[in-house]
């Protein structure tokens, strides 16, 4: 079988370096008039975009590219939570969410009222289903890193909802600007209805 030379140059284009690649709620904020608390208070602090399919944007982050591009029907980011942070209950429609802990021990909720949950240690992982709500937050005393990865159609890469209690804090914390930013994105606040 012939092989494929990649110079150094070529394989630069590869590589995906943690302190380089920016937290996706700037781009949110410029784009579409979130506000960064907003963000934070529905996703996780920091959220960096390291694989996608070329091209791609993700949808919730206003449009930033990943660092590295992948092929169709897998997105991968890490997160950066300080300690009792990340995303409320949230569920994807039509794509599959795994979490892989890479630091920091984090709970994983799941079903609509959240009332399920699993404690995440270093190297322990958990694939959700489609369709179900989770949220995920960091329980360590310090911040903590969590290895996402979302497979399926990039077309459905968009395909976030939060529960109408969600979008309704988000109103009274933020005015009614910051959700209407959000569904400019794709998100919606349908879930569990």
């Amino acid at each position: 079988m012939k092989t494929t030379y990649f110079d150094s140059r070529a394989m630069q284009t590869r590589i995906a370096r943690f302190k380089s690649i920016p937290s996706q709620k700037n781009d949110a904020l410029a784009k579409h008039g979130i506000p960064v608390e907003a963000m934070e208070m529905i996703a996780a602090k920091d959220i960096m975009y390291y694989l996608g399919p070329k091209n791609s944007v993700a949808g919730a982050s206003g449009g930033t590219a990943p660092a590295v591009d992948g092929q169709p029907g897998l997105s991968v980011y890490v997160v950066k939570c300080p300690p009792g942070q990340g995303p409320m209950l949230h569920a994807h429609q039509r794509t599959h969410e795994t979490f892989f802990c890479l630091d920091g021990r984090w709970e994983v909720r799941w079903n609509d009222d959240g009332s399920d949950s699993a404690i995440l240690e270093p190297y322990d992982m958990i694939a959700v289903p489609v369709n179900v709500s989770r949220a995920f937050r960091n329980v360590s005393e310090r911040e903590a890193h969590l290895l996402v990865m979302i497979q399926g159609d990039p077309n459905d890469m968009t395909d976030v909802a939060y529960a109408p209690a969600v979008g309704a804090e988000l109103v009274n914390r933020h005015g009614p600007q910051a959700k209407a930013g959000f569904e400019k994105i794709g998100v919606t606040f349908d879930a569990g209805v």
